[in-house]
């Protein structure tokens, strides 16, 4: 881990233990190891300090570490609770949780990300399970949302082997790779994106997984990935991706705790065509990062007279982060590229747009 503070000469302090850092923590020196347990993520609190400045915003570093996909079926996902654990979201609360994560450019769930509908609350947890199938029951009609991030070394084609025993609709990075109305608790079917699979692109890959129930019964998901086949089959076996590894959080992330400023109400972000407009109504000077989700550096601007165009063209389809600075506050925006961004890089054969 590297910090950096603008302006320079500041005293940083920090923890690795979530506390809130003091003059008393940790001094910062130069780049510090952290270890991290496997599929899970380090929570960094900094504080810096420098004479003549206010207070500015809290930083909290959030940092995924990949995993191997399991042998078989994925055995934990993030899940979207309810208030008593359970995995359903009531069928009328759903029209809040699709604006919010289905579709192109949507959120990124992160572990404890919320949404109310209807004034209802529902959280992302991480579950397990022992016997690789995911379930959810409720009292009535009602949806479960689950969703992983694949890592793939490069960009490749996939399908799906599934069992289910309700209605499964699936999107890979913000695109629709299965929607399918029918019940087979008993087969795998084996689906994604048409008969030559969907597109995983180099890096991060968000899959978000619905499974709508409409009798009130437990509904019930399990999944691996496999090589592509020429055609979909309904019982067929499959060859299980090797090469493939995951994380649970939506990525690295630096975001701010309450500022001295509330930046939100100044920011204005607007994707166009293959660039990205970041505009300051108050016409502020900021920095500007973009980043992958495993925190690699693709991009930077500078504003000037409060705007700055960051240029997209060369992204790939995935997950990404926008960390704005203005010097005592920081903010990052979670966006998710998808075909509009891509302009006219080269994809793999089969992979579906």
């Amino acid at each position: 881990m590297t910090v950096t503070t603008s302006p320079p000469g500041a005293d940083v302090y920090y923890t690795t233990d979530g506390t809130d850092p003091t003059a008393g923590s940790a001094k910062y020196a130069g780049p510090v190891a952290l270890t991290i347990p496997q599929g899970r993520t380090a929570r960094v609190k900094i504080m810096a300090w420098k004479s003549g400045l206010d207070a500015g915003a809290e930083s909290k570093l959030a940092v995924p570490t990949a995993k191997d996909l399991p042998a078989g079926y994925l055995k934990e996902m993030l899940c979207l609770d309810n208030t008593q654990g359970a995995s359903a979201v009531l069928s009328a609360d759903t029209g809040a949780v699709y604006a919010k994560y289905a579709g192109e450019n949507k959120a990124i769930p992160f572990e404890g990300d919320q949404v109310i509908a209807n004034g209802r609350t529902y959280t992302w947890h991480v579950r397990s399970t022992p016997d690789s199938s995911f379930s959810a029951t409720a009292a009535s009609s009602f949806t479960a949302f689950w969703y992983i991030n694949i890592i793939s070394p490069s960009v490749q084609t996939a399908k799906l082997g599934m069992r289910f025993n309700e209605q499964p609709k699936i999107w890979c990075n913000g695109h629709l790779i299965v929607d399918l109305y029918a019940w087979d608790g008993n087969n795998e079917w084996i689906l994604g994106g048409g008969p030559y699979g969907f597109g995983l692109d180099q890096g991060a890959n968000g899959i978000l997984i619905r499974m709508l129930s409409l009798s009130g019964s437990t509904a019930r998901f399990g999944a691996r990935f496999l090589n592509p086949n020429p055609q979909d089959i309904v019982g067929g076996t499959g060859t299980q991706m090797t090469n493939l590894k995951y994380f649970l959080s939506g990525g690295a992330s630096i975001v701010s705790g309450t500022p001295a400023r509330d930046m939100n109400g100044d920011l204005s972000l607007r994707i166009s065509g293959n660039k990205m407009n970041i505009r300051l109504r108050n016409g502020g000077e900021a920095r500007i990062v973009l980043m992958d989700a495993l925190g690699t550096r693709m991009g930077a601007a500078q504003t000037r007279a409060g705007s700055a165009d960051l240029p997209l063209d060369r992204l790939a389809r995935g997950i990404y982060f926008v960390r704005i600075s203005d010097g005592s506050t920081q903010i990052t925006k979670r966006i998710l590229a998808g075909q509009a961004l891509i302009g006219s890089l080269p994809l793999a054969p089969g992979i579906q747009h």
